[in-house]
Order: C-alpha cells, then structure tokens, then sequence
C-alpha cells in the first residue's frame, strides 16, 4: 500500500488488489467520523468461473485521516489491472497554523485461505 500527499492537500491511495476485477471493489467512508476509508475486494480462484465458497481470495483495508483538522469529503476510486488508486479528497474543519499531513499508518489484509459468506 502507498500514500501519498498530493500537492492540492488530497490524498493518492495506492494498493495492489492481483487479480481482483475490475468492478470488484467496494468502498466507504466511515459516516460518523468521516476519517477513514474502508475498501475490499474478493478475487475467484475457480478456473470455470464458478463461485465456491473455498476459491475466494478477499482483500480489505483501510486508509485516511490521522488528524483532528480535517474530513473525508470524497473519495474518487479506480481499479486497473489489480490495482486499486483512490485520490481522498478532505477539508478542514478546524484551523492551524501548520499544514497537515498526517494520515492514519497503512491496514491491508489478505487471506488466501478466508471464506466468503456471502
């Protein structure tokens, strides 16, 4: 996983997803505190296309704000080639002299072996 700190204050979200489709990604926005974004993703191990509890690969993280000064207010997500790239917008709600950038340490997972239940 990669973040950066783009020139416009926003925030670039990098993270490899392999194998995972195209449109097989989700995505929110945590609706009480607007700091973090929580992102999955499941990749079909079956060579036939069949969905089998046991040949689902599924990835989840997070990423976002670490400070008390600013709110998510959108998220522009992109999956290419089993790479998911979100750019999170924020703004201030509370004013400092400094410029801000901090933001929460990287949370992905991966299981090979975890089961989808859904």
């Amino acid at each position: 996983m990669e973040i950066k700190i783009l020139e416009n204050d926003n925030l670039y979200v990098r993270v490899d997803m392999p194998g995972v489709p195209d449109d097989g990604v989700h995505h929110k926005v945590d609706s009480m505190r607007q700091k973090v974004v929580y992102f999955s993703g499941e990749e079909t191990l079956g060579s036939d296309g069949d969905k089998v509890d046991d040949d689902v690969r599924e990835y989840s993280g997070t990423a976002g704000l670490g400070c008390n000064c600013c709110e998510i207010t959108g998220v522009d997500a992109k999956m290419k080639d089993g790479v998911l790239r979100m750019i999170v917008s924020r703004v201030k709600v509370k004013d400092h002299d400094n410029k801000c950038t901090l933001f929460l340490p990287p949370n992905t997972g991966s299981n090979p072996s975890s089961l989808s239940q859904k």
